[in-house]
């Protein structure tokens, strides 16, 4: 009986040991296709992926590995050899990642991890299909469709004006329901990021700060009804830039309106990746062609932008007494123009009451007041049912739709617009009731 188990003994200590070796066994897990003007990671794919050039005309792709020293990369007859990490397929310098511009196609690329010792480990292959990405470039069209095999995610910024016309006291009241109602569907991929008051021009602000006026009255009831209502509802990403001085050509966020710094911080994070912002400008553009002017000062281009950046107007009023003459020409070749929204959402249109359990005492309770059937108590205010700066944001939130016309740019001609009538009553009154 000891013979055998000390036969046995040996075998059992053999198996562990190449269990051993095993696990430390140098390998390559992964690839991350990587934008190599930002140097941030886009995708990480195992065998197959497919990335389009309207994340990034200039790439770059990491093998992950575990254990290795260096990586040999193949892809067609070329090899080359890295010998630090990170190991990139084009090289890199400390992490400074060297540009790769594919064309459209399929490319196969191999890359086999060695030890230090010079043991090499299994090699793994990445199959990347690069599709392009249909952007026609500046002017008032192109602004890059979606490419197929892409699927975005969209981060929403509602915009409103304030004045003269008090619709956007029930207008702005609408229109975080309508994004609120869009970010709820199962499978959405809208997120609503902030709200931003005020953006209008500099004469018409200082109209909302002064005096005894409709619009000191529909900035009041802002303050007073809107922010706690949607504080109520968990809301509180407010940029209220009534008092602010536009920069369209800055140089640093600061000199910006909050709202301008904010759409253009998060325009800039979106650059490369598979997020876009759309402003949807109940009003004036202002905030948004901020956002453009920085941009480009920052070195990013009119492409760049647009794949990842829309403006979303619904009114010839608003382009041309709401918005600056300069970012009128900033904003143009970034804005997707659509019909008027007053014939489907405007005056009168809107239900006069609203469920409370669908959204909260203090949110029915605004919409009572700018409807004009609580008194608001607020000097030289007046209700009106208005929300067809809603019907904007309802197109925004609208993923199919938007996709569809985001490459339809171009400013307002005072008669064109895409076509859009699904934000109407029956909607309202499914969103609100």
């Amino acid at each position: 009986m000891k013979v055998p188990r000390l036969l046995h003994a040996p075998c059992i200590a053999s198996a562990m040991g190449l269990l051993s070796l095993g696990a430390t066994a140098q390998s390559v897990s992964s690839f991350t296709v990587v934008n190599a003007d930002s140097n941030r990671d886009l995708a990480t794919f195992t065998t197959s992926g497919t990335v389009s050039l309207t994340t990034a005309k200039r790439i770059n792709v990491r093998a992950n590995t575990s254990g290795a020293d260096s990586v040999v990369f193949t892809e067609g007859s070329s090899t080359r050899n890295e010998g630090t990490a990170p190991f990139a397929f084009k090289g890199d310098s400390s992490g400074d990642y060297f540009a790769w511009e594919p064309k459209p196609g399929t490319y196969k690329i191999t890359a086999k991890p060695f030890a230090s010792s010079g043991k090499a480990g299994a090699p793994a292959t990445l199959t990347l299909t690069v599709v392009d990405s249909g952007d026609g470039g500046g002017g008032g069209g192109g602004g890059g469709g979606t490419p197929p095999g892409v699927t975005f995610k969209y981060e929403l910024v509602l915009g409103h004006d304030g004045v003269p016309d008090p619709d956007d006291n029930m207008a702005t009241l609408a229109g975080y329901i309508v994004a609120k109602r869009a970010q709820e569907k199962a499978g959405s991929r809208v997120k609503l990021l902030g709200m931003v008051y005020g953006d209008t021009t500099e004469a018409r602000q200082r109209e909302m700060l002064g005096g005894s006026n409709g619009a000191v009255a529909n900035y009041a009831f802002f303050k007073k009804y809107t922010v706690p209502a949607l504080n109520s509802m968990g809301f509180n990403d407010f940029y209220d830039i009534v008092s602010a001085t536009y920069s369209f050509d800055a140089t640093s966020l600061t000199s910006m309106s909050k709202g301008g710094a904010f759409i253009a911080q998060r325009v800039r994070d979106a650059i490369g990746s598979t997020t876009r912002v759309v402003y949807s400008a109940g009003g004036g553009v202002n905030a948004g062609a901020e956002a453009i002017g920085w941009l480009r000062n920052q070195g990013y281009s009119d492409v760049q932008i647009k794949n990842h950046f829309a403006i979303i107007q619904h009114s010839a009023n608003n382009w041309t007494l709401a918005t600056e003459s300069k970012a009128r020409s900033l904003a143009g070749p970034f804005t997707i123009s659509i019909e008027n929204q007053n014939p489907y959402s405007g005056e009168g249109k809107p239900p006069v009451k609203v469920s409370v359990s669908r959204t909260s005492e203090a949110f029915a309770k605004s919409w009572s007041v700018a409807a004009g059937t609580t008194s608001a108590g607020i000097p030289n205010f007046r209700a009106k049912r208005d929300v067809s700066d809603a019907g904007s944001h309802h197109f925004a939130a609208n993923t199919p739709v938007l996709e569809a016309n985001w490459a339809k740019r171009g400013p307002r001609d005072q008669t064109s617009g895409i076509k859009y009538s699904q934000y109407n009553t029956a909607v309202m009154n499914d969103q609100l009731n």
